[in-house]
């Protein structure tokens, strides 16, 4: 039967594939942005399939925040009175797609304030979700009693924003070496600092589809 509460337990788990198949085709790609046997031309082509590719990710983590939010809210999983449950959705999602929005501009090459926005956002979204989680486990709430696979959920997704963070921070030196390299001023100094910004990146990343497919376990088969 179709209800909106299908609807978005369609689109979370859509967002679950999405999110961690895009990341592994992005992982893949890189890999032949590294190879400097390759011709500058062909790593641009390779480089900006992955950038195309990694808009997916961005978009899911995003994403997760509304879609997820209210399912748990809808399913009565979150103490809450019936009087505050539209508005919170409302806020929820406006805030949420907001949120989209700012991505989606940063990664379609803006830049300034947004950038700051969008770390400030992050933060607060992970530190929101990584403190209503233990505060849930300790029985506290917001999550009903005794529902710790939600409470795990919470912190989990927090743990991928960390790793998402940590890996943006990570890229700094990524970024600058690339662009150095598409410049045309290749050395093998600057390969290897594109190839060790990489391998620094791939335990984190392997760390973030641990968070991301642990927190779809759970969801899946609710347990714990």
């Amino acid at each position: 039967m179709f209800t909106l509460y299908n609807l978005l337990l369609f689109t979370h788990v859509l967002l679950f594939v999405y999110w961690l198949g895009a990341d592994v085709g992005v992982f893949y790609g890189v890999r032949y942005v590294l190879r400097s046997d390759l011709s500058l031309e062909t790593r641009k082509t390779v480089m900006a399939l992955v950038h195309w590719i990694d808009a997916l990710p961005r978009i899911c983590l995003v994403m997760m925040v509304p879609v997820g939010s209210s399912l748990a809210i809808l399913s009565g999983l979150i103490e809450l009175s019936e009087a505050w449950r539209a508005p919170l959705l409302a806020g929820i999602w406006l805030v949420g797609l907001a949120w989209l929005a700012i991505v989606m501009r940063l990664y379609s090459g803006a830049k300034g304030w947004l950038t700051q926005v969008d770390w400030t956002i992050r933060v607060v979204v992970m530190l929101g979700f990584l403190v209503a989680g233990a505060s849930s486990l300790a029985g506290f709430g917001p999550v009903m009693p005794g529902i710790n696979w939600l409470a795990l959920k919470f912190i989990f997704y927090a743990g991928a924003i960390g790793c998402g963070i940590t890996l943006r921070l990570l890229g700094k030196p990524f970024g600058a070496a690339y662009a150095q390299i598409m410049a045309g001023h290749s050395t093998p100094e600057l390969e290897a600092r594109l190839a060790n910004a990489m391998q620094t990146s791939r335990k984190v990343v392997v760390l973030l589809w641990v968070f991301v497919a642990a927190t779809a376990f759970l969801g899946i088969t609710k347990s714990i």
